[in-house]
């Protein structure tokens, strides 16, 4: 047994050991305060324009909880490539129609009726979640529907976690499109492609690229499935779209209105985001702060995995020493953060544009900021195919409007004005913009319009379309009975349509095709090579 004074000399030993404890804890504490501080200054930053949203204009609470309780998506049906495509009738239909019949699809679709209505953009709802979880009801981050920053938070590792899940509605919209269109409304069908789109230009306003690459990326595809519905109603006997219908739907596409692709603001939550690390892994004015180098910039990759931090941070010690100063890292960050927000309101056609943006000369030395930017080039090209859509479905649907209305194709494209379409809009791909010219689409009409192109003992013989898709490469035959609207495309020349291949690229002899969708000929190719049963 041990002594009293034994005792007495353990104790005062455990009290002085506790002392210093809780001494070093407050000095953490203290020093580790301003990092907090400011760390939340740059969330503050980035979260200060959702608070202008009025809480009764918040989509984000009408839509988030009933996303919440969606079924998931059945095998056939379960990535946004097979829903697109799917046709009414195959062997995974049954399930896909029962599935988007159910009630807590249905709530999910009429949400999003809910929230995209307003045609005045000042007004209308907006996606106002912020960023982390301070302010966001705790169902919604049980339920993985919001943006974890961790802890601290740190935009750089951000975690959207709603993306996935706007996936899934993506699959019931197209899913439901295809289901109305086939219960004989295709009218209907069109309407719920808008007001996805309407709903994805809300996500076009959030601050991290990823988010609106997703919207853009999306926006596209849904404007290529309004006209993809549209084609396949061409295609009946006895065609049920209404001419007064679709020119709604040219009216609320408008560019004025809720739409608006060129109020879309270059998203700039990465590069603040690439700010709050510097201010955590540099010491000002001077050079890295090995004590936080690798442990931050490890969890930028690691989020998910939290055992693979310790291995990832000794990797980035190794380059600490062969980084920028501060001073220099920061000029940097200035310097490219500067040229993508200048050139963001330059025609595309501006010389500028041509010239390597100043992102892809980032060397080695400058790892903070690749590991927190991404390279947001690609946003510019997202938009021009975003505009070349708007514009496409605009005048493919003025086209079969007065189809509809006439008995016959238009005999130009110029025909659809005033009654269909104000005015004609420029192809935003034609470069030709000399003395004032607004070049438009490219319009034809198979065997009737391409007579000159064939001998005169020669029978005028459908339009040949090769067709170059991500996933496989075909052709089509187009006859009189269809029309060509295309775009000239990346290469900015007129090609006829021969080859199309729908990218912001500059592919020789490649235009963007409008009409027929390329979405609707890759269907009928696959059913045809026995791809869709």
């Amino acid at each position: 047994m041990q002594n009293s004074s034994t005792l007495r000399t353990s104790r005062a030993s455990l009290l002085a050991r506790q002392h210093t404890l809780h001494t070093l804890i407050a000095i953490a504490i203290t020093l580790a305060a301003p990092v907090v501080a400011l760390a939340d200054d740059f969330v503050n930053r980035v979260n200060q324009p959702f608070r202008a949203i009025r809480t009764e204009l918040r989509s984000d609470s009408v839509l988030l909880p009933v996303i919440a309780r969606m079924a998931a998506p059945p095998v056939g049906v379960d990535r946004l490539d097979r829903a697109r495509i799917i046709p009414a009738g195959s062997q995974s239909w049954a399930a896909a129609e029962t599935w988007a019949q159910g009630d807590s699809q249905q709530a999910v679709l009429k949400a999003i009726h809910q929230v995209t209505q307003e045609p005045d953009y000042r007004i209308a709802f907006g996606f106002g979640q912020p960023y982390g979880a301070q302010g966001v009801p705790a169902s919604q981050i049980r339920d993985r529907l919001y943006t974890d920053l961790g802890d601290p938070p740190l935009l750089s590792a951000a975690r959207h976690h709603y993306l996935p899940a706007f996936e899934r509605v993506a699959c019931l919209v197209n899913v439901e499109a295809t289901r109305l269109a086939a219960a004989g409304d295709p009218n209907a069908a069109i309407d719920l492609l808008i007001d996805w789109v309407f709903f994805c230009r809300q996500i076009a306003d959030r601050e991290f690229a990823v988010e609106v690459i997703w919207a853009m990326q999306e926006m596209s595809r849904s404007f290529e499935r309004v006209r993809d519905v549209a084609y396949v109603d061409s295609l009946a006997s006895s065609p049920t779209l209404s001419a007064d219908r679709m020119k709604a739907v040219i009216d609320r596409l408008e560019e004025r209105g809720f739409l608006g692709i060129e109020r879309i603001a270059l998203p700039l939550a990465d590069t603040i985001g690439a700010e709050q690390v510097i201010a955590r892994v540099y010491v000002e004015r001077a050079g890295i702060n090995k004590a936080t180098f690798g442990s931050t910039l490890a969890r930028l990759g690691s989020s998910d995995r939290p055992l693979r931090l310790f291995g990832e941070a000794a990797k980035w010690d190794v380059i600490a020493d062969r980084q920028k100063t501060w001073f220099d890292i920061r000029d940097t960050l200035s310097k490219i953060t500067n040229d993508w927000t200048s050139r963001w309101m330059l025609d595309a056609f501006d010389p500028r544009m041509t010239q390597a943006f100043e992102y892809r000369s980032l060397d080695a030395s400058s790892s903070v900021i690749q590991a927190t930017v991404p390279d947001l080039s690609e946003i510019f090209a997202l938009r021009q195919v975003l505009r070349t859509e708007a514009v496409a479905t605009r005048h493919a649907l003025a086209v079969y409007c007065a189809k509809v209305s006439g008995g016959q194709w238009p005999p130009t494209l110029a025909a659809v004005r005033p009654i269909w379409i104000q005015q004609l809009e420029i192809d935003p791909f034609n470069p030709r913009r000399e003395r004032g010219a607004r070049p438009p689409l490219e319009y034809f009409v198979p065997i009737r319009d391409t007579r000159s192109q064939f001998g005169d003992r020669e029978v005028p013989r459908p339009h040949d379309i090769s067709i170059v898709t991500s996933g496989q490469n075909f052709s089509r035959q187009i006859d009189d009975s269809q029309f060509i609207l295309y775009s000239v495309g990346g290469n900015g020349g007129k090609d006829w349509a021969r080859r199309v291949q729908n990218t912001a690229d500059n592919i020789a002899n490649a235009d963007y095709l409008a009409w027929p969708p390329i979405l609707s000929l890759q269907r009928q190719h696959m059913a045809d090579s026995g791809q869709l049963k």
